[in-house]
């Protein structure tokens, strides 16, 4: 995955929150995103609609077109 689109790289070595299209939060800092939103996140937590405690995750690869938005974190 090339890690060097220049409009991305603002992301890159932050956290972020990403919405997933079926409703997920993904919060997790960016480690490499293409200009697909193909996105590489580390120290994830994973947010459902139904489940009341979150999920935690070391990494996380989220493909592109299952992304809503991206914004970045103050977290």
């Amino acid at each position: 995955m090339n890690c060097n689109n220049d409009f991305y790289s603002k992301f890159l070595n932050t956290n972020v929150i990403i919405k997933g299209s079926d409703g997920c939060i993904y919060r997790g800092k960016a480690l490499c995103i293409d200009g697909y939103l193909n996105i590489s996140l580390e120290s994830v937590t994973v947010y459902e609609g139904s489940v009341c405690l979150p999920t935690v995750l070391n990494t996380a690869f989220i493909k592109g077109s299952n992304i809503e938005y991206i914004s970045i974190s103050e977290f």
